[in-house]
């Protein structure tokens, strides 16, 4: 909720069917600026669910000792392939869960 505003996001194939409202509500499409969905991102709990669930998913593997050594050995010039490659596995997860939800 932002103001008075609770956005929802309905996917584009996705068509509502007529909506019956015993309360005073009104319902209307906005063009989602990157404004807006920053705004809404960092008011949003399953946004914040989703990076949590990112930095699980790289600690499963890294701590954070491991990767500070890591990103060390990259300032360095050490190659890190598979370091790199599950942090970018990770980020690109939490991508598409936040893409599910209109939020990226």
């Amino acid at each position: 909720m932002i103001g008075n505003d609770t956005y929802v996001h309905v996917p584009e194939q996705m068509v509502l069917p007529e909506q019956s409202f015993d309360i005073d509500v009104t319902l209307e499409s906005v063009i989602l600026t990157d404004e807006l969905r920053n705004e809404i991102s960092a008011l949003s709990p399953h946004v914040r669910l989703i990076n949590k669930r990112v930095v699980e998913k790289i600690r499963s593997r890294y701590s954070e000792n491991d990767e500070m050594k890591r990103l060390r050995q990259l300032a360095q010039g050490v190659d890190c392939p598979e370091y790199i490659n599950h942090i970018e596995s990770c980020r690109a997860w939490g991508k598409t869960e936040k893409e599910k939800i209109g939020l990226y």
